[in-house]
Parts: structure tokens; C-alpha cells; sequence
């Protein structure tokens, strides 16, 4: 991702970076994981992580699913 992308949690394709046009158009579906921003005096990791759902069709769902990342067992929960 790119310097754009920083401390955001709704992504786009156009925040890849070094994208050109033909990386996106070729992908059916991308999933682009974001986190919250650090917070100053943050101890401890945030767990919170937001799923962005690309598509390169306008038809279909694009959205974005909240959910916590279990880093012992490298899973993503609701």
C-alpha cells in the first residue's frame, strides 16, 4: 500500500502501490486489511482489523467487514 493508505481503515484500489491500471483491472476481487491508527500511550497492539472489499465491477457487494485478528492463531473473528 501507499503513503495514502497510513493510518486509515476504509481503503481502495488506488492506494496500491505502484498500481497500474492492468493490476486492478485483472482482479475479480480484492480484500485489502486495514488497522486502527496508533493512539499515543497505546500499550497494547489494537486487535481491531477492517476488511475492505474491492471489486473492479460496479455490480456486487463493495463494503467493509469489522472484525479482531487472534494473532496466537492467525485468525480473523467477528
Amino acid at each position: 500500500m501507499s503513503v495514502e493508505a497510513e493510518g486509515r481503515q476504509v481503503l481502495n484500489q488506488a492506494m496500491i502501490e505502484g498500481l497500474r491500471t492492468g493490476k486492478a483491472a485483472e482482479a475479480d476481487l480484492m480484500i485489502l486489511i486495514a488497522k486502527n491508527p496508533i493512539v499515543d500511550g497505546q500499550e497494547e497492539e489494537d486487535t481491531q482489523r477492517h476488511l475492505n472489499l474491492v471489486k473492479n465491477k460496479l455490480t456486487g457487494w463493495h463494503g467493509m467487514i469489522n472484525c479482531n485478528l487472534d494473532y496466537r492463531i492467525a485468525r480473523f473473528t467477528a
